[in-house]
């Protein structure tokens, strides 16, 4: 590949980059709370909630990972007792999608942006 092609290739990868930070930032922000109302048996969410909640949003982005960890494992968490699957099912679909959807996206651009100098 050309000088060009990797500049602009790694321009792409970086505003991409930037745009999910803030896409996750903005969903942790606005989707924290409505999550968590749905999941109030949970001990995780409660805990992190007593342990997360006084940081605003930079408290609000660890809350919703840790929602999103949930939904990726939740065989794991309901063995120790953090939650309740039945609830967890209960989730709208859309929410649970519009939770994890930045994640996944800051997830494979990351990997992208780490593993650029190796092209």
């Amino acid at each position: 590949m050309s000088s060009l092609t990797l500049v602009i290739a790694a321009i792409f990868i970086m505003v991409v980059q930037i745009s999910s930070v803030i896409w996750l930032i903005v969903s942790a922000h606005r989707l924290t709370e409505l999550a968590e109302s749905h999941l109030k048996k949970s001990t995780f969410v409660e805990n992190n909630l007593k342990a997360l909640g006084s940081f605003g949003v930079f408290g609000k982005i660890p809350r919703n990972g840790s929602i999103v960890l949930m939904f990726l494992a939740p065989d794991f968490f309901e063995r120790r007792g953090m939650i309740d699957a039945h609830e967890l099912s209960m989730m709208p679909t859309g929410l649970r999608t519009k939770l994890m959807m930045p994640w996944i996206v800051s997830t494979i651009f990351s990997f992208a942006f780490f593993s650029f100098p190796y092209w």
